[in-house]
């Protein structure tokens, strides 16, 4: 099939369409190349009117605005967004919320290709799901693009891209000033002008900041790493964290979608033996052989005593990586198989002696 956008100079690489955009060189001042731009810096073919729908998730996420999603290292926003992108090709719905099916565009700010690929079969994504680059790939040898250098690039090489997901969105924000009100302020009113003119929509994954024991937000919107700019001035926010930070190991995690024109949820999620992140409520009985194969329960004693949300296996407590209701169902299957019978003590269970 031809292509019918304007092809690019041949020999024309990421860095030398990033540079027509803003100059990359260090000695260059990163604010003006981002933000001093006019409407004859957008040289790239500009979409046709296109059939479009108001939202990429009914109600909560608008399109062509900036959208952000922001959690600690290590609390699965990856995971989420992941699962959250594969639901989103099939039309299915996120979040309880009716999706609009986009063509999308994933990048990669803070991750090697290698990392990326990891993280993908983590998650039992296949790495042809949807399209994807790695920002050091794409730009190999040259300075961090701004903002427009990188939305420019995308157009020019992936001019169907509807959605996009930046991973590490914070390392575009000129000098690194995350703190800055005035930066960020400026950095996301160019996000949105850009979604615009380009007809896209944005949603930037970041970190937030610790909380303390104990110490709670009034707004949701204020965990975000850096200023209050990231949540004040973008449209949808959405944070990702662990529900027990004193456990490294709590397989449980609270999603808050703070919405600009509906009400704000509050979703407890959990880590299954896959390694996806499903709300507690989606946990069914075909889960449960997900939860404890057939070699895992052969490595289980004897007996195990089940009280107090926790199993006493071996003389120690552990915290199974599901909720006492799913290990409830979990132990009563068992029994009904005849696998497992029930102790003479209350809450205990036994293995059935195999003949």
């Amino acid at each position: 099939m031809e292509d019918s956008r304007d092809p690019k100079p041949e020999g024309e690489t990421a860095a030398d369409a990033a540079g027509s955009a803003g100059s990359t060189d260090s000695e260059a001042e990163p604010i003006g190349s981002d933000w001093d731009f006019t409407e004859t810096d957008f040289s790239v073919p500009l979409p046709d009117p296109r059939p479009w729908h108001q939202y990429v998730i009914d109600k909560i996420m608008p399109v062509r605005d900036v959208h952000l999603f922001a959690g600690p290292p290590g609390a699965g926003k990856t995971t989420v967004i992941l699962q959250m992108l594969l639901a989103l090709q099939k039309a299915e719905p996120v979040f309880g919320w009716r999706t609009f099916p986009q063509k999308l565009l994933y990048v990669s700010c803070d991750r090697t290709s290698e990392e990326q690929k990891r993280v993908l079969d983590r998650t039992g994504t296949p790495h042809d799901a949807f399209p994807s680059i790695v920002l050091d790939d794409a730009f190999p040898g040259t300075a961090t693009p701004t903002i427009f250098g990188l939305l420019k690039w995308i157009k020019l090489n992936h001019p169907e891209t509807q959605f996009l997901i930046i991973d590490g969105f914070a390392t575009l924000v000129p000098d690194g000033k995350l703190n800055d009100y005035g930066v960020i302020l400026k950095f996301l009113r160019i996000c949105q002008e850009l979604c615009r003119k380009f007809d896209l929509t944005i949603l930037g994954i970041l970190h937030s900041s610790k909380q303390k024991e104990g110490q709670g937000y009034e707004n949701q919107r204020e965990k975000i790493l850096g200023s209050t700019a990231w949540g004040g001035f973008s449209n949808l926010v959405m944070t990702l964290e662990k529900e027990n930070n004193s456990d490294p190991k709590d397989p449980y995690r609270v999603l808050w979608i703070n919405p600009r024109n509906a009400p704000e949820q509050k979703i407890r999620l959990q880590m299954n033996s896959l390694g996806r992140l499903v709300t507690v409520e989606e946990v069914n009985d075909d889960d449960l052989g997900d939860l404890w194969t057939a070699e895992e329960l052969a490595k289980l004693p004897p007996e195990i005593d089940y009280e107090r949300k926790t199993l006493v296996r071996m003389g120690a407590e552990f915290k199974p990586p599901v909720s006492s209701a799913t290990v409830d169902r979990l132990l009563k299957r068992l029994v009904a198989e005849g696998r497992w019978e029930k102790g003479k003590r209350f809450g205990t269970y036994r293995r059935v002696s195999e003949a």
